[in-house]
């Protein structure tokens, strides 16, 4: 696996997630807002991809997106990372199953053809 490939997957989803983050209204006020956090981890987990061939850490990603976006301290960020073990251990976001990503991208090729 070349570095320089997963430096870049990294750059890209980064990019993805700052314009995702950027669409929600109000973002500045929504800093401990929990339906912005398990939207940002699922939608961390739709860029990663199902397989993560790359290696990224997500945890790690998320919040070094949420920092560009807030001004955490060290006590905010503990706090954050527990909100997202949370958020994994409950389901309430929950990692695409081979078969569901399996038909989530069949019915995107489907749906592209209309």
């Amino acid at each position: 696996m070349s570095v320089i490939a997963k430096e870049t997957k990294i750059n890209e989803i980064k990019k993805t997630l700052t314009d995702f983050m950027n669409i929600i209204p109000n973002v500045a006020l929504k800093k401990n807002n929990f339906e912005v956090i398990a939207l940002l981890c699922e939608k961390i987990n739709e860029e990663v991809g199902l397989f993560n061939k790359h290696k990224i850490d997500k945890k790690d990603l998320f919040i070094e997106i949420y920092c560009n976006f807030y001004n955490l301290t060290d006590e905010e960020k503990a706090t954050l990372s527990k909100n997202i073990d949370y958020i994994i251990n409950q389901k309430i976001v929950k990692d695409l199953s081979y078969l569901g990503a399996f038909f989530l991208k069949l019915w995107g090729i489907i749906k592209s053809k209309k």
